[in-house]
C-alpha cells in the first residue's frame, strides 16, 4: 500500500513542479511584451536566457546552503547513522526551507507581477499581440 501512496503523491508534486515550469514560460512572454511596450525594443533572447541563468544560480546557492549545512552540522555520507545536528539540518532543509520560501516567492509576485488584466491588454494591444 505505501508505494501506491507515495506513487500518488509523486504524481502531485509532479503535476505542481510541471504546472509552475509552464507558467514560468509564460509570464516570461508577458514580461518580453512588456519590455517591448515599455523601452520599444523587443529582447526576447536576453529574457529567455536569464531564465537558464536564474535557475543555475539558484541551484548553485540551494548547493552552497546545502553543503554549508552539512559541513557545519558533521554531515557525513558513508556513515551508516547520522548525527542528531545532521539530521535536523537536513529536516530542515527538506520541510521547513521549501514552504517558507514558496510563500516568500508568492509575496514578492503577488506584490510585484502587475501584468494581468486590463494592463495586459493594454500591453498586448500596444504591441500588436491583440487585436
Amino acid at each position: 500500500k505505501l508505494p501506491i501512496v507515495l506513487d500518488i503523491c509523486y504524481i502531485i508534486a509532479s503535476i505542481g513542479i510541471s504546472s509552475m515550469f509552464v507558467s514560468q514560460t509564460i509570464f516570461l512572454a508577458d514580461i518580453v511584451d512588456y519590455g517591448e511596450y515599455k523601452n520599444g525594443v523587443r529582447n526576447e533572447s536576453i529574457t529567455f536566457s536569464m531564465k537558464g541563468f536564474l535557475q543555475k544560480m539558484a541551484y548553485t546557492m540551494q548547493s552552497i546552503i546545502m553543503y554549508a549545512a552539512f559541513s557545519i552540522t558533521g554531515y557525513n555520507g558513508e556513515a551508516a547513522v547520522q548525527t542528531a545536528a545532521a539530521n535536523s539540518a537536513i529536516s530542515f532543509l527538506m520541510f521547513i526551507v521549501p514552504p517558507v520560501m514558496i510563500v516568500v516567492s508568492l509575496i514578492v509576485f503577488l506584490k510585484k507581477y502587475k501584468i494581468h488584466g486590463e494592463f495586459k491588454t493594454e500591453v498586448l494591444k500596444a504591441v500588436g499581440g491583440e487585436k
